[in-house]
Parts: structure tokens; C-alpha cells; sequence
């Protein structure tokens, strides 16, 4: 049974959401078609190997891990030394990753920040939207400041009227064009509550983020975004049944024996008939026929030695829409070497720039209310946050890390690192990013820390800076 059997028409043809030349705005164009689209995904995320792939593959190279938070503040704006720049940011840093590390910042108490940006990230995929409230809980103990994260499906007009120029989808916009307030239904339109509030929620309450929606922007003046799949929804429907009839003519094929036919028939009268008893063949048996018995056994042709290849190059089409190559979509490498990482390159292209969109869309939003609710509260001590808009931006400077992409051969990309450094074309801090995703400031740091430690400790090593075995004297 297909998986889009729920989406066929009576006579068998699936058909997508209508389109019309005429609804050509970023708005009309998009949000009529949003909750159809979005339901096509989910269903086949849950029933459909390439389509969960697709949006697993693309999740899990963004997160990964999770991108990591490194302070980077404008010490020279603040008026702080070098010295005091890195004790701040290691301060910042330190009172931040504790929150991120728990499940304190959750509504739900099950996630922690890494946990959080993959569900944002995948949830924005599947559905075209993540949108993220901040609610406060005043009797909180461990950190009153939440997260609650909800599909983009509860953007919805209040009392569902029609959407204008200032109100589509759920969002509101002001005299300018920037977005004011969101239109929130309190719980999922596809759940077990029928009764329909909504809260209409600004954007923002002074420097405090109220919500954040999450979703790409293709088009200016967008509001709303499509699921990641929509633009191959039809050839994920033709791979399905494609395959499906190709596995059921193969399955057929293997329990179909042949046809047995009697070449002596008996005579019969006119108003006499005969039923030929049924005859039954079994793995390993030997059947003796009666006289004038045969058997010719079928051959449907069955499994299709075209299946793989047609398979392949259709699979290869919907690459192509989803930004991914093909050898890391299906993680299969047979290719040449400068095949192999010719593909891995291509996918950093697009992995990289989802990073930096859920980097500046989630990530850095989240940090700046965490800091805010630290200085609110006395923990962080940041002359001029709240008053000064340079000195705030100069407090919240950032870079968010994330894991690097593997190398097929880490020696050449060390290697290819160092000429660029020693040719002036790149920096020791710049390299150590890219190979690693680490500072390279903290690197020597750390580095500092462990040879006074093994020089400490009474064990031999060979030191960066000496010639000879230090015996630990």
C-alpha cells in the first residue's frame, strides 16, 4: 500500500496543492499551500526512508553536536584590556554553556540547548517553521527563563480571518513592513483540543526576544516558509510507487511456479465438467505427473535489472532540490578519491550556510535573552547593557561553532592549512576553525596548561620548545 494513499484522488492520481500563476506575491504564493504541504511531509517523514533521510542527513550535518558558544566581545569599545577581555568572555561563556548544558532552559525539562537546536532545526524543515516563545516561570528555582518550541501550524489569523497586507499567515506587520506580533493558536489545529484561543505575542518587549520564527526566507518580503521537501514531493511520489511495484512484481515472481496443463484430456459429455485437482509445489519436492501431464514454468522478468539504474538517476534529480550530493544523501562512496571529496565539499557549502542561519536565527536570539535575564538578576555585572546599544552589542559579540565537516584525508588538509598560514593567505586562528572548531587563542592556552603539568608531573615527553627528552627533574 502506498504511503500516499491518504493524498490520491479516486481514480489513483496524486495531485499537489493547486497552484495559479496569478498568486504570485511571496504571501499569496505560499501560505494558501502551507498546511497541505506540511501534512504531505510529515506523513512522509514517518513512512518514507528517503524523505527521513533527507531531513535527517541535512539536521544532523548543521547540529551535529551542537554549535558551541565563543564570546567574542568588542574590548576595545568597552574600554577593557586584553586581560580583562578574555576573563570576561571566559565569565560569559562559562555562566552561559551551565544553563545550555541542563535542561533548565526546556519548558518541558526534557532538552538541553544542543538537544533544542536539533528539534528547531528538523521541525523547521518538516513543517516549514519553528517558532520559539520565551516564557518566564517566576517560581523556578534553577532559572525562571524558558524555551517552548512550536511548529510553525500554530500561526494562525485570530479567529481565522482572512489574511491582508498587514496580517497573513499568522503574522503582523507594521506601517514599515517589520514584523510586529505573531498570531499564536495556543494549541496544534490538528490536535485533540477543538476549541481555538489565541495569544497575540509581540516580537519583542523591549531587549527582550518574546518569540522567534524560524524558517527560510526565499523571497523578500516572505513571512512564511515551506517545508524543505515540497519542491520534490512528486518525485518522491514516483520512487514510491515505482519501487513498491517493482517489490511486488519480485515478490510475485518468487512464489509464482508455472502453469500445468493436460495434453490427453479426458473425454466428457456436453453437460459434464471437470475441476483439475489442485496441484501444489513445495521447496526440494519431487512430483511425478500424471500421463499426459506437463509443466512450464513462468518468467516474468522479475527483479527489473533496470530498477537500480532508474532508481538511481531519479534519486539524483531530487539531490538536486535538496542541496545535497548524491554520494553523501545516499552515504555511499565508490567513486575516485576527487570524486569522493568533491562531494563532501559541495555538501559543506550548504551544511555550512544552514549553520549560520540557525546560528543567527536560534542560537545567538537564545544567548542574548540568557544574558539579559544574568544581568537582570545580578549575575553578570556588564557596565552599560542596558543603556548604552553600542556597549550591548559589544558585550553580546559572538562566533558559534560548530563541528567540521570530516576530512577524507586529515594529514593533506593539516598539511594544506600550514602553507596557507606560512603564505599569509590565512591565520593560525582561522585554520584551527576550519580543522577542528577550536580558538586557537585557547589552544595555546591549554596547550600552556598541559606542558606545566607534564612538566610537574614526573613524566617524560618531548617538549615543543626543547631538543631533548625532559626526564621531569
Amino acid at each position: 500500500m502506498s504511503v500516499f494513499t491518504n493524498f490520491f484522488s479516486n481514480d489513483g492520481v496524486y495531485t499537489l496543492p493547486e497552484a495559479s500563476a496569478k498568486k504570485s506575491s511571496p504571501d499569496t504564493a505560499i501560505i494558501g499551500q502551507l498546511d497541505e504541504l506540511a501534512a504531505h511531509t510529515i506523513e512522509l517523514y514517518h513512512t518514507n526512508s528517503l524523505a527521513s533521510g533527507a531531513i535527517e542527513t541535512v539536521t544532523l550535518n548543521t547540529v551535529a553536536t551542537g554549535l558551541k558558544l565563543q564570546s567574542k566581545i568588542n574590548y576595545k569599545y568597552l574600554g577593557l584590556s586584553e586581560e580583562q577581555a578574555i576573563e570576561m568572555q571566559a565569565k560569559i561563556e562559562n555562566v552561559f554553556n551551565m544553563v545550555a548544558n541542563s535542561t533548565y532552559l526546556d519548558i518541558m525539562g526534557l532538552n538541553d540547548f544542543k538537544q533544542m537546536q536539533e528539534i528547531a532545526h528538523r521541525t523547521m524543515k518538516m513543517t516549514g517553521g519553528t517558532l520559539v516563545l520565551f516564557p518566564t516561570v517566576e517560581n523556578d528555582a534553577n532559572f525562571k527563563l524558558k524555551i517552548k518550541l512550536l511548529e510553525a501550524q500554530h500561526l494562525v489569523n485570530q479567529d481565522n480571518k482572512a489574511d491582508t497586507e498587514l496580517i497573513a499567515g499568522g503574522v503582523e506587520i507594521d506601517k514599515y513592513g517589520a514584523v510586529s506580533k505573531y498570531h499564536i493558536l495556543k494549541n496544534h489545529p490538528n490536535g485533540y483540543i477543538a476549541k481555538k484561543e489565541w495569544a497575540i505575542i509581540p516580537r519583542k518587549s523591549g531587549l527582550k526576544y518574546n518569540v522567534l520564527h524560524l524558517y527560510e526566507q526565499k523571497r523578500a518580503g516572505q513571512r512564511r516558509g515551506i517545508p524543505y521537501i515540497a519542491s520534490v514531493l512528486d518525485i518522491f511520489r514516483k520512487i514510491n510507487d515505482y519501487s513498491e511495484a517493482e517489490l511486488d512484481a519480485a515478490i510475485l515472481n518468487a512464489r509464482f511456479a508455472g502453469f500445468v496443463w493436460n495434453e490427453n484430456p479426458p473425454l466428457v459429455e456436453d453437460d459434464e465438467t471437470t475441476t483439475p485437482e489442485p496441484m501444489t509445489i513445495k521447496k526440494g519436492n519431487l512430483i511425478q505427473l500424471q500421463q499426459g501431464w506437463k509443466i512450464n514454468f513462468a518468467d516474468p522478468a522479475r527483479p527489473n535489472v533496470n530498477f537500480a539504474t532508474f532508481l538511481e538517476g531519479q534519486i539524483k534529480m531530487m539531490c538536486i532540490g535538496l542541496h545535497i550530493p548524491y554520494e553523501l544523501f545516499m552515504k555511499h562512496f565508490e567513486a575516485s578519491y576527487s570524486a569522493s571529496r568533491g562531494a563532501i565539499i559541495e555538501g559543506k557549502k550548504y551544511f555550512y550556510s544552514q549553520r549560520y542561519d540557525l546560528a543567527t536565527m536560534f542560537c545567538q536570539p537564545v544567548f542574548e535573552n540568557v544574558i539579559l535575564q544574568f544581568v537582570l538578576d545580578g549575575t553578570l555585572d556588564l557596565a552599560g547593557f542596558l543603556t548604552d546599544p553600542l556597549a550591548r552589542l559589544a558585550w553580546l559579540g559572538t562566533e558559534w561553532v560548530g563541528d567540521v565537516q570530516e576530512e577524507l584525508d586529515p594529514l593533506k588538509a593539516v598539511n594544506a592549512a600550514e602553507a596557507r598560514v606560512k603564505s599569509g593567505f590565512s591565520t593560525r586562528d582561522r585554520e584551527a576553525k576550519q580543522i577542528n572548531g577550536t580558538d586557537f587563542g585557547r589552544n595555546i592556552e591549554t596547550a600552556n596548561d598541559e606542558t606545566a603539568r607534564l612538566e610537574n608531573s614526573g613524566l617524560p615527553y618531548i617538549g615543543t620548545n626543547k631538543k631533548e627528552v625532559v626526564s621531569g627533574k
